[in-house]
């Protein structure tokens, strides 16, 4: 998941200037881009929380900026790499596999791993859940993941015991060889859109400015 880049070529915007107009544009335009890089940041982090179920703050934090200079009129926006690692799939979409044995998807609605207010499982869910000793991994009927052992009742006389019409054991989680992803988010064409709309704004002013501050 690239970042987009903003370079200013100033022969168009430079035809017909004096001098002094000239003298001042690059440093009107460095103003006008990162200004501009600033609301395709702003734009971007708000996006998120529409194309994404409760994106965390860390994931809002990702979205950098690269300021331009006079000297470089040029300027960058995007997403930093650990953000970009996983923002690609809701970016590009795909399938992906698992660096190790299996992906833990854990069951619409079921029972058993704490999620934070994000939706996100907790750090060491798994390791925790499988601690206790009524769950389990394994296969049931062909299909691996974590489950959890249906409860045992108490005979008549004392002790425990199975019961007689006992439950099958309750799916938790589902270890998967690969998982696909649709494409939830549109990075890039929304940071165009935003930069085509916002700049010739942006340079109308500072260009004005630049000349303001040089008289």
């Amino acid at each position: 998941m690239s970042a987009i880049n903003l370079r200013m070529d100033l022969m168009d915007f430079e035809r017909g200037l004096t001098r002094l107009e000239k003298k001042q544009m690059p440093f009107a335009a460095s103003l006008a881009l990162n200004a501009t890089v600033l609301d395709v940041q702003k734009n971007a982090i708000a996006r998120l929380s529409k194309d994404l179920d409760r994106p965390t703050p860390f994931t809002k934090r990702g979205v950098f900026v690269k300021r331009s200079t006079k000297q470089n009129l040029f300027a960058d926006v995007g997403f930093k790499d650990i953000q970009a690692g996983y923002l690609k799939w809701q970016q590009d979409g795909g399938v992906r596999r698992p660096k190790q044995k299996a992906i833990v998807v854990p069951v619409a609605n079921g029972a058993g791993f704490k999620r934070n207010k994000y939706g996100n499982m907790s750090r060491n869910a798994v390791k925790r859940l499988l601690a206790k000793p009524n769950v389990f991994s394994g296969k049931v009927k062909g299909v691996g993941g974590i489950w959890l052992r249906p409860k045992r009742s108490k005979r008549r006389g004392g002790g425990v015991g199975t019961v007689t019409n006992v439950k099958a054991p309750k799916l938790l989680a589902a270890y998967r060889s690969s998982v696909k992803y649709m494409p939830t988010m549109d990075f890039q064409g929304d940071a165009y859109k935003t930069a085509k709309v916002r700049f010739p704004h942006h340079l109308e002013r500072t260009f004005k400015q630049a000349l303001a501050t040089s008289r």
